[in-house]
C-alpha cells in the first residue's frame, strides 16, 4: 500500500458521538423576559390556531398602523446597476452575496415563540401597545357580532414579561402600573387581580396578589378592589419560568376576552326574566281542575267510591253503546231492504216497457 493510503484520521470512539448527542443546542424563538405580545389559548389545534391568530392580528394591525414593511437596511446601489450589467456574471454574483451578508433582516410584526405549555401560544409583537390593538379588535367584534375564530378561544394582550421571581414581578408591575393607575388625587378606579400559573409550582397567588395590590394603592389610595365589573383587571400568567402581565379593560363586557363568546348574539339567547315569564304564562293556562287535583289530597274512602261510580258509569256507557249499535244495525238492514225493493220495481218497469214496444211493432 502507498503512503497516501495510510494517512487517515484516527477513528473516534463512541463516547465522542454520545457526548455530541447530549449537548443542549440553543433553541431560537423561546419566550423570555422583556417582551410584549399576545397570549393565545386554544384546544389541541395549535397549528391552526397560530395561523388563525396571525390572520386576525395582521388584519387589524394593517387597518390601524398600515401594512407591514419588509424593507431591509441594505445600501441602495441604484447608480451602479448599469455598470453591473456589463460586468461578468461571477463578479455580479459575488456582489450580490456580499450585499446579502451586509443586510440586517428586520423583525416581523408578529412572531410566535415557544412557551413550553400546552394549548397556550405566545406571539411577540413589535407594537408599542398591544392592549390598544386588542381593545380595537374586541370592540369591533362586539359591535358587528362577526365570528372570526374557529380554533382560537381567548386572546390576551401582554404588556411585559419577566422571570417568574417575586422581585422581578414587582419591578415589572411598578413600571406598568404608572401608565394606567397614576390618576389625579381623589379620582379612584376599581381594579382586580387574577393569577394563573402553568407548569410552575414555585410561585403562588398568595405571594403575588398582595404585593401587586399594594403597588396600585401606593399610586393612589382612592383605588378600590372590585371583583364583579372592575375598570381595570390585572391578569398575571406564569408560563413555565416566565411571568406575563396583562392590563385589561372591559373584561366582563368583552366576555373575558373570548373571541367565540363575544360574537354570539345576545338577542337570540333568552334571559332569565323571559324564561320566568314563559313559565308563569304556562301555569296560568292550566285548567283549574288540574291545579286542584295536583294540590288537594284525596282520602282513601273517596277513592273507593269514585272507583265504584266509575265502574257503574262504565257499565251504563257500554249498555248505551250496545243499544245504539243495535239501532244502527236495524236502520242499516231496513235501508238495504228498501233499496232492494226499489231495484225490483225498476226492473219490472223496464220489462213492461219492453213488452209494450213489442206489441206496438
Amino acid at each position: 500500500m502507498s503512503s497516501e493510503g495510510k494517512k487517515h484520521g484516527k477513528k473516534r470512539p463512541k463516547s465522542y458521538y454520545k457526548k455530541c448527542a447530549n449537548v443542549k443546542r440553543k433553541r431560537l424563538n423561546i419566550l423570555e423576559g422583556g417582551l410584549k405580545g399576545f397570549i393565545i389559548t386554544c384546544c389541541d389545534r395549535e397549528k391552526e390556531a397560530t395561523r388563525e391568530a396571525y390572520s386576525i392580528l395582521n388584519d387589524y394591525a394593517d387597518k390601524l398602523y398600515g401594512p407591514e414593511n419588509f424593507k431591509t437596511d441594505a445600501p441602495n446601489n441604484g447608480g451602479e446597476e448599469k455598470e453591473d450589467e456589463d460586468e461578468d456574471i461571477e463578479k455580479a454574483m459575488t456582489k450580490e452575496v456580499g450585499a446579502i451578508k451586509e443586510t440586517k433582516s428586520t423583525e416581523r410584526r408578529f412572531q410566535r415563540l415557544e412557551s413550553k405549555t400546552k394549548n397556550c401560544i405566545f406571539i411577540k409583537t413589535t407594537l408599542e401597545s398591544p392592549t390598544e390593538l386588542a381593545e380595537k379588535l374586541f370592540q369591533n367584534l362586539y359591535d358587528t357580532k362577526t365570528q372570526r375564530s374557529r380554533y382560537v378561544m381567548r386572546l390576551f394582550p401582554v404588556e411585559g414579561t419577566c422571570k417568574a421571581v417575586l422581585d422581578e414581578i414587582k419591578k415589572l408591575g411598578g413600571n406598568l402600573f404608572q401608565k394606567y393607575f397614576s390618576t389625579p388625587y381623589g379620582e379612584g378606579m376599581s381594579f382586580s387581580i387574577i393569577f394563573k400559573a402553568r407548569n410552575n409550582n414555585n410561585i403562588g397567588r398568595d405571594s403575588i396578589i398582595p404585593e401587586l395590590s399594594h403597588l396600585v394603592t401606593e399610586l393612589n389610595p382612592a383605588h378600590t378592589v372590585e371583583y364583579d365589573n372592575p375598570d381595570c383587571l390585572i391578569f398575571v400568567q406564569v408560563l413555565c419560568t416566565i411571568c406575563c402581565i396583562s392590563i385589561l379593560k372591559n373584561f366582563t363586557k368583552f366576555k373575558k376576552y373570548n373571541l367565540q363568546e363575544i360574537a354570539k348574539n345576545e338577542q337570540n339567547c333568552p334571559s332569565n326574566e323571559m324564561q320566568a315569564s314563559d313559565l308563569k304564562a304556562e301555569t296560568e293556562n292550566l285548567s283549574k281542575d288540574q291545579m286542584q287535583t295536583d294540590s288537594v289530597d284525596v282520602p282513601d274512602n273517596i277513592i273507593t267510591t269514585t272507583n265504584d261510580n266509575q265502574t257503574t258509569n262504565d257499565n251504563e256507557i257500554t249498555n248505551d253503546n250496545e243499544t245504539t249499535n243495535d239501532k244502527l244495525k236495524c236502520s242499516d238492514t231496513s235501508e238495504k231492504q228498501t233499496n232492494i225493493t226499489e231495484n225490483k220495481e225498476e226492473v219490472k218497469e223496464t220489462s213492461m216497457e219492453k213488452s209494450d214496444v213489442n206489441a206496438i211493432e
